[in-house]
């Protein structure tokens, strides 16, 4: 399973207590913040979902102009809660025959490499697509982040905005299986 849609409902995000600092991005494709008040988060996270397995990192990120198709090197799992979802689909690929791609450092906003993971890029003839989801603002998926994955760009006025939960070492079935949603409204 590439992907689940999960039932979960949070209230409006006040975005003025959700982004942090600067932490990471790549080109102008996607950027990503530190929660800025960590209590406000569990506030709204608080009665509706449980994580068996906590992640090792929640972010709050934006992507501007979609991404191109890529895989993360150490994130097993991904949840994303979609503040704002802007349209555009998700979508899954598998490469074709002897395909690797290229690693792609994590930038860091003082301009050094993350020497925490990279990703790898391809090339649209490097891969072939398998499968696809639409999220719209407020629907909350899980995915694998280590298959290959990009987000279109198809309205260059809107933003994604999202929260982002990330896995490291567990395999994304077993953070699915361990998730407990306890109250979807």
């Amino acid at each position: 399973m590439l992907f689940k849609k999960i039932n979960l409902v949070l209230p409006d995000i006040d975005l003025d207590r959700i982004k942090g600092d600067p932490l990471e991005a790549y080109g102008s494709e996607f950027f990503s913040w530190t929660i800025k008040d960590t209590e406000y988060l569990d506030q709204l996270l608080e009665n509706r979902i449980r994580f068996g397995i906590l992640p090792y990192k929640v972010t709050y990120d934006e992507m501007p102009n979609g991404t191109v198709p890529h895989s993360h090197s150490q994130d097993t799992a991904t949840f994303n809660y979609y503040i704002h979802s802007n349209g555009a689909p998700t979508r899954f690929f598998q490469t074709r025959s002897g395909q690797n791609g290229t690693p792609s450092p994590r930038v860091m906003p003082n301009g050094a490499l993350s020497n925490h993971s990279t990703i790898t890029q391809y090339k649209l003839t490097e891969i072939k697509f398998i499968d696809k989801f639409i999220p719209e603002s407020g629907d909350a998926y899980f995915f694998e982040s280590q298959k290959i994955h990009a987000v279109a760009r198809i309205n260059a006025a809107s933003t994604r905005k999202i929260l982002r939960f990330a896995w490291d070492t567990v395999p994304y079935e077993e953070i699915v299986n361990s998730i407990e949603i306890l109250s979807p409204a």
